[in-house]
């Protein structure tokens, strides 16, 4: 937790943020990052503030706000939670509705704000705002003398920035079509510099690079549901990786963070989907190896982690067991059944040559296991420089229209 404070019209305000206690899986923060308990820390900071004198206590939750709400009756001086990291949209579904934004009412999961009470009695706001900077969070409030909101003296809404227009496909999946719907800038200054700063970029972001022959599902595709923007870009690694004898390519499903609409593609539509400079590694672990990162994977998957799901290639297939009761599991108290790859069940001692990206390799999403084969002395950990994005960018100018298989490669049973 780190504090800080503001001053605004003679008024101070203290600022708190907090993080999910999965950041040092799902992210990098190097070995020298401690990451403590949430109402612990909130809470020392929160005195430290009111020590000093200040009563009105904001605090930044990149926790996901069902733990914002589970935390806040155990905290005192908190006044105002900002919600982040599950996406959730807080306001009036008519309201949104009367917007004409399609398929955005029904992602409403609770009002803005969210009215709770502290540990302190008092009472606690939480809001969120989806996320891309498509909704922009807004609300007024009044407090009494002594820095604490008064009953119903709140006023607000998340405003509309910009987003997609949205509909769902024959599978009832929901996919985007156009994401520059946005709200016109009424600040002409500013939409200058916008312009100007937008010349060099445009000219990389509005490259054609082909076509997408159908929708192809990606951040909205959820456990054994099909993926098939993982699918296609796990089978554009295998593809591309084939000169360094790899087995099979493994990624994560946090690494993807947006459908791809069918027609036309630019680099932009590429950049959004793969938002981050991952590159591509190539490495050697045991088939015991593989067994232990794929169980990992699928079980904090279902729990800490979203993100970690695999997503592998064509010739790999995977089953598991939703829960952890699982009678056949192949590693005790495990929840994978079987891996095969290129239809063979894979075999504890022997060695595969495994495709996948930097995160990974360094043992993000709990994929552990990757980063100590990458560290073992005598193993085959090479990164090839070659960023991810690219990688599928360059697959779109050379193969367009893309079509992929709807094949179902990891599979809860």
């Amino acid at each position: 937790v780190k504090r800080a404070i503001i001053k605004k019209n003679g008024i101070r305000y203290g600022l708190l943020g907090v993080t999910t206690t999965t950041t040092p899986n799902v992210s990098s923060p190097g070995d020298n990052i401690k990451f403590l308990d949430y109402v612990a820390s909130v809470q020392k900071e929160a005195d430290a503030l009111a020590a000093e004198g200040v009563n009105k206590i904001f605090l930044m939750s990149h926790s996901g706000t069902d733990v914002d709400m589970a935390m806040i009756p155990f905290l005192s001086g908190i006044d105002v939670v900002v919600g982040g990291h599950d996406h959730a949209l807080f306001g009036d579904p008519k309201a949104i509705e009367a917007m004409g934004l399609p398929l955005q009412a029904e992602r409403v999961v609770a009002p803005y704000p969210a009215v709770l009470k502290g540990k302190d009695g008092n009472i606690a706001l939480l809001v969120s705002a989806f996320e891309k900077g498509r909704w922009l969070g807004n609300i007024e409030i009044t407090f009494d003398s002594d820095g604490v909101i008064r009953p119903g003296a709140w006023l607000g809404n998340p405003i509309f920035v910009r987003g997609c227009d949205y509909h769902k496909d024959e599978t009832g999946a929901v996919v985007n079509d156009d994401c520059s719907k946005q709200v016109a800038i009424a600040d002409s200054a500013m939409q200058s510099i916008i312009e100007e700063y937008r010349v060099p970029l445009d000219a990389v972001a509005n490259e054609l690079l082909g076509e997408a022959a159908v929708n192809f599902t990606g951040r909205h595709a959820a456990g054994a549901k099909l993926h098939s923007m993982g699918n296609l870009t796990a089978d554009i690694v295998l593809s591309n990786t084939q000169s360094d004898n790899v087995d099979v390519a493994i990624l994560n499903r946090g690494g993807m963070r947006a459908d791809l609409a069918k027609g036309p593609v630019r680099y932009s539509d590429i950049n959004t989907v793969l938002p981050f400079d991952n590159t591509i590694v190539v490495l050697d672990v045991t088939g015991e190896e593989l067994l232990e990162a794929m169980d990992a994977a699928v079980s904090e998957a279902g729990g800490k982690s979203y993100g970690a799901f695999p997503h592998v290639s064509h010739n790999m297939q995977i089953n598991y067991c939703k829960t952890d009761d699982c009678d056949n599991a192949l590693m005790l108290g495990g929840r994978v059944t079987s891996i095969k790859i290129n239809g063979n069940a894979i075999e504890n001692s022997k060695h595969y040559r495994i495709a996948t990206n930097d995160y990974l390799a360094n043992g993000g999403d709990f994929y552990t296991v990757f980063k100590l084969a990458c560290e073992r002395e005598t193993g085959y950990c090479n990164d090839t420089g070659t960023f991810l994005r690219d990688m599928v960018a360059e697959w779109f100018r050379n193969h367009s229209p893309v079509d992929t298989v709807s094949q179902h490669r990891v599979v809860a049973h």
